[in-house]
């Protein structure tokens, strides 16, 4: 009977982990549920521009080994012919986008097939509770780490961008996870004289996979990783700095030396305001270093607020990020809020008595809370039509995630110290396990149908967009080009699409001129016949265009041939 005595020493010593364990594979059939119940073999579509390209561009690197597609019509249409989040570059159509998720998944994809696409990101998002798991038990204990990888495990945020599978964020973050906790070790294990430099090596590939996934993050990572190198002066010494460098070089090449194939630059990238600012920070830094050596400070401070202007490109608007962080935290994750706070007071009373660890975490949240909160929030932009929607969909959710995953070990703070003023330790247990699973079980009822960019409401879009695809097909050409203002993302990649109205001259034009050459259609709402005649009269008859009905593709929208008059 030895043997149960050694289970239930191991069941008290590990049984969190066995939980954290179950609870990883529990959340990666959830999260897969999705793209498996709304996707087929033949019908692989997404509801963003950007998860089109990213898996488009994926598929299509794992087929060709390029990130690049032809559309030689391109060449006589000013570069229009092209869906959003990729751009025409003379007959190259090139992904506006980071390209991490593109070249790794498209490498996995290369291996395994193309199907497995979907799937990657719930599978990281899986081993990123593990890693949480590690990575807060270090720095809170055991206890406090259970029940934040739980809370993790059921956060909206978390799940929603794990089932919408082809965005960036949720990859960069576990990544980042992972590289965090390989730097703890690499700290943690100085009286090992090899183990700790392949902990830093390791910890650097994985922070240079999370940046290459989401580069312009390197505003707050920056920093942020400076912070970690600063606490662990002493015990990094030199080896292990250079080996962290070498492996997120080594991590970033694969992106770097596309970037160069792409853009001419590897520094460069699809955005041309990114660029922008890149360059300019990167030409001056020169004279910078120059300035400084000659003690001409006014010199100096003007590259300095030319580093803050490319870096606060879309402006510095404190009220408006505090406007924008009420929204996306306080009113819609109300318990993550307060209970927060709650927890922050706490750990403020109290980090002193923690060490190092503790001052470490809790200048890594001030960092990159403030950093992320002015920076995003200074933006302003809606990805919902609806641009007074406040929904989980739109960026700010997505963009926020490092503060929700830094928040969620106050929170699991504030939920055991608070249960603990009550001293049975069943009414402590039943407290945390309650207040465990009212969270959990609104933020479930959030992410499926808080708002009508939940997963449900999502999933029942993507069944009538399939048959919507199907009739679009079968009654185009293969070679056909459509004009469309939001349906590039279910036609492309099986149709070249153009994103545009009737209303432009200049465009009009260009659609005639691909008229003479091949099939043009013009998908959108419903017009009335009425409608019909005033576009042709006014617009299309002096550029020897017609607009004709073809098919009634669904209730609210028709499909139309843009045909060259004979």
């Amino acid at each position: 009977m030895s043997w149960l005595y050694r289970l239930n020493d191991w069941l008290k010593e590990y049984w969190r982990g066995a939980v954290v364990f179950l609870l990883a594979a529990v959340f990666f059939l959830g999260a897969s549920m999705f793209n498996y119940l709304t996707q087929s073999p033949d019908f692989v579509k997404w509801s963003s521009p950007d998860e089109t390209a990213n898996y488009v561009m994926a598929k299509t690197l794992a087929a060709t080994n390029n990130l690049t597609i032809e559309s030689k019509y391109n060449l006589i249409a000013e570069g229009i012919i092209a869906p959003r989040s990729l751009r025409a570059d003379g007959a190259l159509l090139k992904p506006v986008s980071f390209l991490g998720m593109m070249v790794w998944y498209g490498a996995v994809a290369k291996i395994f097939g193309p199907a497995v696409l979907p799937y990657l990101t719930p599978l990281l998002a899986a081993l990123g509770l593990i890693f949480f798991y590690l990575l807060i038990k270090k720095l809170f204990g055991r206890d406090n780490a259970l029940l934040s990888t739980v809370l993790l495990a059921f956060f909206p945020v978390y799940i929603y961008y794990s089932a919408r599978s082809m965005f960036h964020n949720v990859p960069f973050v576990v990544l980042l996870i992972i590289g965090c906790y390989l730097i703890l070790l690499s700290a943690d294990n100085a009286k090992h004289k090899y183990l700790p430099w392949f902990y830093a090596l390791a910890a650097g590939w994985f922070c240079g996979l999370a940046i290459s996934f989401r580069a312009s993050e390197l505003i707050w990572l920056g920093p942020l990783l400076a912070l970690w190198w600063l606490f662990n002066l002493k015990r990094w010494r030199i080896m292990r700095p250079l080996l962290f460098a070498y492996g997120l070089v080594a991590a970033s090449a694969p992106v770097l030396f596309q970037n160069y194939i792409l853009y001419g630059s590897v520094l460069a990238s699809g955005y041309p305001n990114l660029n922008t600012s890149v360059a300019n920070i990167v030409s001056g830094s020169g004279q910078l270093v120059q300035n400084a050596v000659l003690i001409k400070f006014d010199k100096a401070r003007e590259f300095l607020a030319q580093v803050y202007h490319n870096f606060f490109y879309f402006g510095f608007k404190p009220q408006q990020s505090w406007l924008i962080f009420n929204r996306y935290l306080v009113q819609m994750f109300p318990w993550l809020a307060y209970l927060g706070s709650a927890g922050f007071i706490i750990f403020c009373f109290r980090f002193w008595r923690r060490g190092k660890a503790a001052l470490l975490y809790l200048l890594s949240l001030l960092l990159t809370g403030a950093i992320l909160i002015l920076y995003y929030g200074s933006w302003k932009f809606s990805d919902n039509p609806d641009a007074t929607s406040f929904t989980i969909g739109n960026s700010y959710t997505r963009y926020w995630l490092p503060i929700y995953l830094l928040v969620l070990p106050l929170v699991s703070l504030a939920i055991i110290r608070l249960s603990r003023l009550f001293r049975f330790p069943a009414v402590v247990r039943t407290l945390q396990f309650s207040a465990v699973a009212v969270i959990a079980g609104l933020s479930l009822v959030f992410v499926l149908y808080g708002s009508d960019e939940g997963l449900v409401p999502t999933h029942y879009r993507q069944l009538a967009a399939k048959q919507e695809l199907t009739k679009v097909l079968s009654t185009t050409e293969a070679n056909s080009i459509i004009v469309t203002r939001y349906g590039d993302k279910l036609f492309f990649p099986e149709r070249q699409v153009i994103v545009g109205l009737l209303t432009d001259d200049n465009m009009n034009a260009i659609y005639a001129r691909l008229a003479k050459r091949v099939p043009v259609y013009y998908y959108n709402f419903t017009l009335s016949d009425q409608d019909v005649a005033h576009i042709n009269a006014q617009k299309l008859a002096p550029l020897g265009l017609e607009l004709k009905f073809k098919q009634a593709i669904t209730k609210d929208f028709n499909l139309y041939a843009l045909r060259a008059k004979k």
